[in-house]
């Protein structure tokens, strides 16, 4: 298990500044944010099951601050409904997952927030908590480009391990999962690029301190190493900053 994380980009600085005030108003005690409707049918019964969530905030490491990420990040416990297998059938519970909510305060990304969780259902639980309280900013993803564009962003990312690359026009092949050692100097990449392939998902890789980075296409960016959460951020914000500075990162 790794770190799940969901970046989060608002209209200016000013909506993200009161995205936080509004999270730092829920901080303190535990408070409902949805409920689920359950059917026992063995038994006949209707079940109501209310979902809870505490909001904490706290700083963050003063040497990894500056100029990148803000001074306080926010701690979110949310009750999630799940459900596990059992010999007696499927049984319904609910648990409690955690999600940090840090932002930035570097310039060039300063309306850029992210929800970073061990668990995916953690981020999606946080997804769904920030709606029903009316936080969800806007809806976005980052364009993984075709052609020459795709190449450069590649070459801009860093050292690629794995691509995934589709819809190729004119050629045998459609679509390719590629493995390898830096791949954004490969001929054959540049050539499926060329042919219109657009890139869906990679995955980015430093050797010398053991970090293998997914990207994929919806604005989810996933460690396959546990790492700290700050120290995650900080690496999530180069790759913001290149699509930001070519124009790659959509509004849905």
């Amino acid at each position: 298990m790794g770190v799940f994380a969901y970046l989060l980009m608002f209209s200016n600085v000013e909506n993200k500044l009161n995205f936080l005030r509004k999270l730092d108003s829920l901080t303190g005690e535990k408070r409902k944010y949805h409920e689920v409707q359950w059917k026992l049918e063995e038994y006949n019964i209707d079940l109501t099951i209310h979902l809870y969530f505490e909001c904490r905030k706290t700083g963050i490491q003063e040497d990894l601050l500056q100029p990148i990420l803000g001074k306080e990040q926010f701690i979110l416990d949310i009750e999630v409904p799940v459900e596990h297998e059992s010999f007696e059938g499927l049984w319904r519970a609910k648990e409690v997952k955690r999600s940090n909510v840090l932002h930035y305060t570097k310039p060039e990304i300063e309306n850029f927030a992210v929800i970073l969780a061990q668990d995916n259902k953690a981020v999606k639980g946080a997804l769904r908590l920030l709606k029903k309280q009316g936080l969800y900013p806007l809806e976005m993803f980052l364009e993984l480009p075709s052609g020459h564009m795709g190449l450069e962003v590649v070459k801009d990312l860093g050292s690629m391990g794995w691509l995934y690359v589709a819809e190729v026009a004119n050629a045998h092949i459609r679509g390719a999962s590629i493995y390898g050692i830096r791949l954004q100097n490969s001929d054959y990449i540049e050539d499926l690029l060329k042919r219109g392939g657009r890139i869906k998902a990679a995955r980015l890789i430093d050797q010398q301190r053991g970090i293998f980075i997914l990207i994929g296409s919806e604005g989810n960016v996933y460690s396959y190493k546990v790492i700290p959460h700050e120290f995650f951020a900080r690496e999530i914000s180069k790759i913001i900053e290149v699509f930001k500075r070519r124009g790659l990162v959509r509004l849905k």
